[in-house]
C-alpha cells in the first residue's frame, strides 16, 4: 500500500533540526498515524497499521532534509512511501543462520580453574606421548 504525505508550513515552523522523530519527515508521518521511531538520512523506522517497517527514505525527502538541518529555508513539499502488505518471506535454507558447534566440556579437577585444568590435561597427554627417563638422583628427564 503507498501513501502520499505532506510537509506542511506548519510543520516546517514546528519541526526540530537534526531531531530523529520531530523533524518535518517525522511529523508528516506521524500527522497521518505513523509511529516514528527514528527518521534519518538513509532511511525510515517506523510502525504503521500494527507492524514495523525500515524504509529507504525517499530521495526528495533526503534533500529537503539536508536543507532543513543546515538551517537552509525550505519550502512544503509531498512524498510517497510504500508499506508492504505482504508478510516477509523466510530467508532461503542456504543463507539461514548456521548453529554453533558444542564445545567440548572441560575437565572437572576439584579447586582447579577450568582453564588451568584443560592446561594440566593438556601437559598430561604430551607427557604420556615423550619418552620419560628416571636417573639414579629420581630427576625426571623428558627427550
Amino acid at each position: 500500500m503507498t501513501r502520499e504525505f505532506f510537509i506542511t508550513n506548519d510543520m516546517i515552523r514546528l519541526s526540530s533540526r537534526q531531531s530523529p522523530t520531530t523533524c518535518p519527515v517525522g511529523l508528516a508521518l506521524k500527522a497521518e498515524g505513523v509511529e516514528v521511531h527514528e527518521v534519518g538520512y538513509n532511511f525510515i523506522s517506523c510502525a504503521y497499521l500494527g507492524r514495523e517497517f525500515l524504509i529507504p527514505l525517499p530521495s526528495a525527502c533526503f534533500e529537503f532534509l539536508r536543507r532543513h538541518d543546515s538551517g537552509e529555508s525550505v519550502e512544503p513539499i509531498s512524498f510517497s512511501i510504500t508499506f508492504l502488505e505482504e508478510a516477509p518471506r523466510p530467508l532461503p535454507a542456504r543463507f539461514a543462520p548456521k548453529p554453533m558447534p558444542k564445545a567440548p566440556p572441560l575437565p572437572v579437577h576439584h579447586g582447579v580453574h577450568p582453564f588451568v585444568a584443560t592446561a594440566l590435561s593438556t601437559l598430561k597427554r604430551i607427557v604420556k606421548k615423550s619418552p620419560v627417563t628416571v636417573s639414579a638422583a629420581e630427576t625426571v628427564h623428558c627427550n
